[in-house]
């Protein structure tokens, strides 16, 4: 009995701390309700929280190529455009770039080689062509001659061998003369013109070989898609990087200079979202600190076109991620006590008196 108001105790805490959290949930995403009760309207103001962002976006940079780590930049560091990041072993892209290089040049070769095989069809045929004259009048000849020897014997038996010599020549030249003939056609048959072609293509398809190598290795440099600050580098030297990593081997922010401001987004729920517009002045606070003279002033630069789920899901404490929200992006316009870091959770206070 003497454990009863220890245990209505807990019980009482408990349902206390519940309710409190219930509350200050409410609160972080509702807000400010108008002073007159006697009007259903909106709030005044809107409190809901949001993450401090780079303008478009934090990148997730993973090199294109598989291979060991050879060089990786360091966390922080500001970088310009097209700098290195991380650096992969490219001996074997460098291999298939010299071997495409090999066979584009032995391409090239035969295509200047095929340029001359139309000129040289055409001389092959009218070289054809001469040997079947040269053929056929030689076998005219021996006709002639068989000819005057018939004339000159007639019917003797004398010279019976003679002629049937002349006759066998004679056959033996009209074969000569049809085989030569059928040569002439089965090259006129032939259309260098394709062989050319085909030279043509097999240099532009090595061509295309030739380029990919070169790309695989250039991408096993990975470079930075524009100035920026390395967030997080998730890679080590040595490391060999795959195909489907588990992490962004590098998290980068971009910016135009190391002094530029970020942006929040903020994440506000349907129920109030009606109110907000663009525009609209904006106070910023940090969620985790709770002085109120550490604050931002901005304003609303945009308001999200779709009510979706949270960009940033994080498992904190009284901070559901089971709601669809409307996004809007708060453009910083002072200073503040010191400089936002991008994923900073705050609380975000919109004017929507105006």
């Amino acid at each position: 009995m003497s454990r009863i108001p220890w245990i209505l105790g807990v019980l009482l805490l408990a349902g206390s701390l519940l309710g409190a959290g219930l509350f200050y949930s409410n609160a972080q995403n509702h807000q400010t309700i108008s002073s007159d009760p006697t009007h259903d309207m909106l709030p005044s103001q809107s409190m809901c929280r949001g993450i401090v962002d780079a303008k478009t976006g934090v990148a997730k940079l993973h090199p294109a190529q598989i291979g060991k780590v050879e060089w990786v930049v360091e966390e922080g560091f500001f970088v310009k455009k097209n700098d290195p990041l991380i650096k992969l072993d490219s001996r074997q892209a460098t291999y298939q770039r010299v071997r495409a290089e090999a066979a584009l040049n032995s391409a090239e070769g035969l295509f200047e080689q095929a340029k001359s095989l139309p000129e040289k069809h055409e001389k092959e045929v009218q070289a054809q062509g001469g040997i079947i004259v040269a053929a056929s009048a030689e076998r005219d000849e021996v006709k002639a001659k068989q000819k005057a020897e018939e004339d000159f014997y007639g019917n003797k038996k004398t010279g019976e061998n003679l002629i049937l010599a002349y006759k066998k020549a004679v056959e033996k030249l009209d074969a000569v003369v049809k085989l030569q003939q059928e040569r002439l056609a089965a090259l006129k048959l032939a259309k260098p013109e394709i062989d050319v072609e085909r030279a043509k293509h097999d240099v532009i398809d090595k061509l295309n070989l030739l380029n990919a190598a070169k790309q695989a290795e250039d991408e096993c440099v990975l470079r930075a898609p524009s100035n920026g600050t390395v967030l997080r580098v998730q890679t080590h030297l040595g490391e060999l990087i795959g195909s489907a990593p588990p992490a962004p081997a590098i998290e980068f922010a971009p910016a135009e200079s190391p002094e530029e401001t970020p942006i929040v987004r903020a994440e506000i729920m349907q129920e109030w979202a009606s109110a907000i517009r663009p525009g609209q002045k904006v106070t910023i606070e940090d969620d985790a600190i709770h002085p109120r003279d550490q604050f931002w002033q901005g304003n609303v630069k945009s308001v999200g076109k779709w009510y979706g789920p949270k960009r940033h899901i994080i498992l904190e404490p009284l901070i559901p991620n089971d709601v669809r929200t409307l996004e809007c992006v708060i453009e910083v316009t002072s200073k503040g006590p010191r400089p936002l870091i991008i994923g900073q959770r705050v609380r975000v206070i919109i004017d929507t008196s105006k």
